[in-house]
């Protein structure tokens, strides 16, 4: 009988073991991996280019186009319409490239 109790006790503290090993290899693997990602992450958050200034737009005369309300410079960045309007991003107004005068520089 005791024998019996013996060889189970033994049965249970090798399942132990081994789940024990299995949870601890898996933790350390588990924290490798997050190790890795975040060096991955940050190797290529180093590789981006930085941003450049957006290009300003010129008039055929080669002067820098700027908005009639505000004065700003119309850059790439603004919303050109279908009619040839520019929307300017510091004011939100409308100013047309055609009319005379059409924002340039002077």
């Amino acid at each position: 009988m005791q024998v019996g109790i013996l060889a189970f006790m033994i049965l249970i503290f090798a399942i132990m073991i081994v789940s024990g090993t299995f949870i601890a290899t898996h933790i350390f693997r588990t924290f490798r991996r997050v190790g890795e990602m975040q060096d991955s992450i940050l190797q290529s958050s180093a590789k981006q280019p930085s941003r450049e200034e957006p290009a300003k737009l010129k008039t055929p005369a080669g002067d820098v186009l700027r908005c009639k309300q505000c004065g700003a410079v119309v850059d790439s960045t603004s919303e050109l319409s279908a009619e040839g309007a520019i929307r300017c991003n510091y004011c939100n107004t409308w100013t047309s490239i055609y009319s005379p005068g059409g924002g340039n520089a002077s």
